[in-house]
Parts: structure tokens; C-alpha cells; sequence
């Protein structure tokens, strides 16, 4: 292969010796094992060109290659089990394997340079008819230069098929690697793969660190207890099985609070401070009737979460992460905030975080700045500039401030936005990492994640785009449909 120059309606990167381009590999010219794990050498898989054939794109599915077609992958600590690979194209610039998991890209001598999970593809951009652009999820931005416009075309479309295919979660190649290992077992599977295996099976159930962490963090049991309340998930199907709620609220009174959060995501402990025993909580939202208030079954166990420390001056203060327009304006679907007139004794602090769509641009600004390759004052000002980094900025001094609360006001905390699923898990994490350095160690950022974003219902296939969703948009394109 031969780097050739620059081919494209905007600046392209130039292309190194090896022959591979992206926006963000210099460390990985030198060492290609940073984007792999499989360093081996991929010159068994052959150089599969597309035939004739599949360049027929009015043809059948883009991936509907027959079985002697389909490159296999002959090395088996190569592959991982269960992959099976579709097929393979030289392109001007690398080569490109593709399995139905993963891209993988080699330099001439057949090193792997980039290993790119087909679900962290986030959308392929085909703006210059012979260079297809990779926008990954992470903002890694990959060009590929076809030599004619049909192969273009024709991987275009495999591609984006798989970018957009939105299968069965159980279709989802985890759960195949995790049934291949499974059936080979011990004696016939990769060391390091059962190794993860089998602690994903130990650890995947949380039940037992909330009980670790309720310890660790030496709740006073006098004013905190883990319920069980929630065990078959009917009273919250987004919350974990164990919560930990006021001593003074018992189970009984829990099912009065059917209807007085949003997705009945009430307020419940996530970490205790050992100096002041002031306790960081979450929840979603309250239900606020028109012309009638919050719920009064709300109102007491709010209460109960404000006195549930020792002293006399017992107050809570509240972090809304929303703006006070945005909270009002939940008023039209019955939502809405707190006020110190309804909630005794509590402080109400607007954050004015944005919503996710404000996020998602601010992010793809961020990516286009960042793979257009000019390290330029203009350049670094954008960036610095940016919605993102303010974004970023906001959280921080967010968590920041809510570290300050428990440390010093001596005072319950309790963190919510509208659903309660993505700014108040960003808030609280990052609280959490502030306040409290077992978190920053592995163990201890595993527990963070699992409790935090898994238990409490994160939405993580939808918010990667895995499955159809509110905030999910399936691109077509009108060139190549």
C-alpha cells in the first residue's frame, strides 16, 4: 500500500508510514498493543478482497456474505469465542477485518493498530465519496480511504448496518462470549477471559456490598436500616432490592410513598460521613398536584430523612440539579421541586445542570473540534470555550459543593433531577470519589459503579444507543440509503 495525499471535502489527517490515520493514535504508532489486547500478528487471516460480487451494492443484505466468503479467523488465541468474522478489504490507507463484534485495523505489516467494538461505533460519515469516517462513541474519529467509490459505497453500507443494528439484547456478543466460555470451561478457554468470567459470576450480584458498605461506612443504625422492601423489584423496578432508608420509616409505611416520587424513586441513603454522620441521599423528582402541594405522605418522609442524624440542628438541604426554569416546567407533567413552605426546615439549591440533549451536542461539538486536526490557539480556545468543558466545570463545582455540605453544615443531603438516573449518578459518584478515597481504588470504584449507576437503574443500553430509545436517532443516508 502506498499513503497517498489528502482526499476530502474538509481537512483529512496525514497519513503516517504505517498507513493508518486517526485523530488520536500517536502513542499508538510506537506501541500498538494500547488498542488491544490480541498483539498478535493478523497475517494468517489473508487478504480477502471483496468480489465482484458483493460490489453489486442493489444486491442482496450488505452482510449477506455466503459461508465461503466469510473470512474465519484461523488463529485461536486470536479470536475471541464465539466471533465469527464477515469479511475483509484493503483499503489505501490500512486493512480492515470485520466481525460482527469488532473492526480491527492493520498497519502494512499486518499489526494491529485499532480495535474498534462495533457498539461503540457511533455513526459513519461518508462526506468525500472515497474516505469513510468512524465517529466513535469514546469522540475517536477514524478515516478510512477507499480506492473506487463502489468499495466505498459497499462498506458504507456494512458498516453503518452494523452501527444501527439494534438486535435482540440477548443477540448482544457479551452474552455469546459469556455462553462459548461457558460450554469450553476451564480447561480449553483463555486464561485471562475465564479468569473475568468466573468473577463476573462471583460478583454480579450487589446484594452482599451493601451490607459490606453499610458497615464500612459505620451508618448509625439508630437513625438508618437496609430494607428489603424493594427484594422482587414491585415497589421500584429501577432501585436496587436493598435500599437504605430511615430506622423511624418501616416497610409498612414505605407502600404510602407509592405515588409521591416520579418511577417511585424515593429517597435512600447512598454514603455516610464518619466525621459528621451527615448522609448523602437520592431520589427522583416529587409529584407536585396543581393547586394542592407535594404529596403529604412525601412531605413526612422527608421528615424522617431530615432528623435521621444526631443534634439539634436538624435541616436538610436539597441539590436540584436542574435550573429553577427547567423544574418549574415539569409542573405541566405533575412534577416539579421542593419549597422550603411545604419541606420544613430544608434548603433548596438550583444547579442549573443541563438536560441530555443540551449534553449530547456539547459532546459531538467537542468531537468535530477535536478531529479536525488543527492544534491551533483557535483550536485549544474552542475546547476551553466549549459547552462540554462548562458542562464538565458545573458538575464538578456541583459535587464539589455538595462534598462542602456534608463536611461542614453537619447537615442531610439529598440530590435528585427529574428521573434521577443521570445528572443526580454523576453528582453523587463524583461526591462520593471527593468525600471518600476508598472509592478511588479499584475495588472500591467497582462497588461506586455497581451501586450507583447499575442498582439504581442507570439506562445504559439506551443512553449508548444499544436499543431504541427517546434519545435514539437511526441515521439513513440519502446517498446510499
Amino acid at each position: 500500500m502506498t499513503p497517498q495525499s489528502n482526499i476530502g471535502e474538509h481537512k483529512e489527517t496525514e497519513v503516517d508510514n504505517n498507513g493508518i490515520t486517526s485523530d488520536h493514535h500517536q502513542d499508538i504508532k510506537s506501541n500498538p498493543e494500547l488498542l488491544s489486547n490480541q498483539s498478535q500478528d493478523l497475517t494468517t487471516l489473508g487478504d480477502e478482497s471483496i468480489t465482484e460480487q458483493e460490489k453489486n451494492i442493489d444486491g442482496k443484505s450488505s452482510l449477506a456474505l455466503t459461508k465461503e466468503e466469510t473470512v474465519e479467523l484461523t488463529m485461536a488465541s486470536t479470536s475471541l469465542p464465539g466471533e465469527v468474522f464477515h469479511g475483509s478489504v484493503e483499503c489505501i490507507n490500512c486493512h480492515l477485518y470485520l466481525s460482527h463484534y469488532r473492526i480491527i485495523l492493520t498497519c502494512e505489516a499486518r499489526e494491529v493498530v485499532a480495535v474498534i467494538p462495533v457498539a461503540n461505533i457511533d455513526e459513519i460519515e461518508n462526506r468525500n465519496p472515497l474516505v469513510l469516517t468512524i465517529l466513535c462513541k469514546e469522540a475517536k474519529t477514524w478515516k478510512l480511504r477507499f480506492s473506487t467509490v463502489e468499495m466505498a459505497c459497499l462498506w458504507y453500507k456494512n458498516l453503518s448496518h452494523l452501527a444501527v443494528d439494534k438486535s435482540p439484547i440477548d443477540k448482544m456478543f457479551t452474552f455469546t462470549l459469556s455462553s462459548e466460555l461457558h460450554k469450553q470451561g476451564s480447561e480449553h478457554s483463555n486464561p485471562f477471559l475465564w479468569q473475568i468470567y468466573q468473577k463476573g459470576l462471583k460478583d454480579g450480584n450487589g446484594e452482599e456490598s451493601v451490607e459490606k458498605e453499610f458497615n464500612r461506612l459505620q451508618y448509625n443504625k439508630k437513625h438508618w436500616r437496609i430494607s428489603t422492601k424493594n427484594n422482587d423489584f414491585k415497589f421500584c423496578d429501577t432501585y436496587p432490592r436493598k435500599i437504605i432508608v430511615p430506622t423511624s420509616f418501616s416497610d409498612e409505611m414505605l407502600q404510602t410513598l407509592d405515588t409521591a416520587r416520579f418511577l417511585n424513586r424515593i429517597p435512600t441513603a447512598v454514603w455516610n460521613c464518619k466525621e459528621t454522620e451527615a448522609v448523602l441521599l437520592r431520589s427522583s423528582q416529587p409529584y407536585i398536584k396543581f393547586f394542592m402541594g407535594p404529596i403529604s405522605e412525601d412531605v413526612i418522609y422527608i421528615d424522617h430523612c431530615r432528623k435521621a442524624i444526631e443534634g439539634v440542628n436538624k435541616g436538610l438541604h436539597i441539590i436540584d440539579a436542574r435550573s429553577y426554569a427547567a423544574a418549574l416546567a415539569n409542573r405541566t407533567k405533575f412534577g416539579g421541586y421542593e419549597t422550603a413552605e411545604c419541606y420544613p426546615n430544608t434548603d433548596i439549591n438550583f444547579r442549573n445542570l443541563t438536560n441530555i440533549h443540551a449534553v449530547k451536542a456539547a459532546f459531538n461539538e467537542l468531537r468535530t473540534v477535536l478531529s479536525s486536526n488543527e492544534i491551533t490557539d483557535k483550536g485549544s480556545a474552542l475546547v476551553q470555550n466549549g459547552a462540554w468543558i462548562n458542562y464538565v466545570s458545573s458538575l464538578l463545582e456541583t459535587a464539589i459543593f455538595t462534598a462542602t455540605l456534608l463536611f461542614d453544615s453537619k447537615k442531610n443531603v439529598l440530590v435528585h433531577c427529574s428521573d434521577g438516573w443521570d445528572r443526580t449518578s454523576q453528582i453523587t459518584c463524583l461526591t462520593k470519589l471527593i468525600c471518600d478515597p476508598f472509592y478511588r481504588t479499584f475495588e472500591g470504584f467497582k462497588v461506586l459503579l455497581m451501586r450507583d449507576w447499575v442498582e439504581f437503574g442507570h439506562k445504559f443500553l439506551e443512553r449508548n444507543g444499544l436499543i431504541p430509545g427517546k434519545f435514539t436517532k437511526l441515521k439513513k443516508d440519502k446517498k446510499y440509503g
